[in-house]
């Protein structure tokens, strides 16, 4: 298992979307916290390659960036 640190600009941003975009975005992170891979979640590595930035999708609009810390 892993722990997962949400950034204080996530939480601020996450407050405004709107709530049918909440609503998909928790369901996602369900998936998440189970598997990062999870073939829903759509996830990639994105450019440039040394940044080491993720994404996952949590509608066709909008995504979750993230990074894995650590080992």
């Amino acid at each position: 298992m892993f722990e997962i640190f949400i950034a204080e600009e996530f939480e601020k941003g996450f407050q405004n979307l709107p709530k049918p975009v909440q609503k998909k975005a928790l369901k996602q992170e369900k998936f998440f916290r189970q598997n990062p891979f999870h073939p829903s979640l759509n996830t990639e590595k994105l450019e440039p390659k040394g940044k080491e930035t993720w994404s996952f999708r949590i509608d066709k609009d909008y995504r979750v960036l993230f990074r894995f810390i650590g080992s």
